[in-house]
């Protein structure tokens, strides 16, 4: 496949692209295009001979969308297509190959490592780059809050095991006399 730049008004998109994206999500692929272009030369938009889209169709969609007006396209041909393993051991059809690329193109083999994740990474740049990660919301405070930091007061307690019933009693009373607020347990 050869990588050529390509007028984003000459690329269609793939009316059967199973993938879609929402809102937030949307404006952060803008972001990053808007703040990383090279990515799309790093992944360029891969389209058929047609012109129409394989992979890539949401960041055709955000280029687009932020006015970009040429993008790198790869364009798998046929030509492309008889020199895969596809052809060669599987006996796919070109037709077949477009369709396992809009898929393949999509899939995420591999998961994250939310420990490195989390312990070496920037959560609030994750989250820009457009990984979904926990952020704290620190203007949100529930509507039956109240702060009682300020009335809470230590409290201290001690355990004393007894072997009678009388040494109970006299203990209770000595501590009671001593100002010390007591009651009784029993196991």
């Amino acid at each position: 496949m050869n990588i050529s730049s390509i007028k984003i008004s000459q690329i269609k998109s793939n009316p059967n692209n199973p993938r879609v994206i929402k809102d937030k999500k949307f404006e952060k692929l803008c972001q990053s295009i808007r703040e990383l272009p090279q990515m799309l030369n790093i992944r360029p938009i891969i389209v058929n001979q047609d012109m129409v889209i394989l992979g890539g169709n949401m960041r055709y969609k955000a280029a687009k969308h932020i006015g970009m007006r040429i993008l790198p396209v790869a364009i798998y041909t046929e030509q492309d297509h008889l020199e895969t393993d596809s052809y060669k051991k599987y006996n796919k059809t070109y037709e077949q190959s477009c369709q396992e690329i809009v898929i393949k193109d999509n899939v995420s083999f591999g998961e994250w490592d939310w420990d490195i994740l989390g312990n070496e990474w920037d959560n609030s740049n994750l989250g820009d780059w457009g990984l979904d990660v926990w952020q704290p919301d620190e203007e949100y405070v529930p509507k039956d809050f109240k702060d009682i930091s300020d009335k809470i007061t230590d409290v201290f307690k001690i355990e004393i095991e007894l072997d009678t019933e009388n040494e109970l009693e006299m203990m209770y009373n000595e501590l009671t006399k001593t100002g010390y607020k007591c009651r009784i347990l029993t196991f």
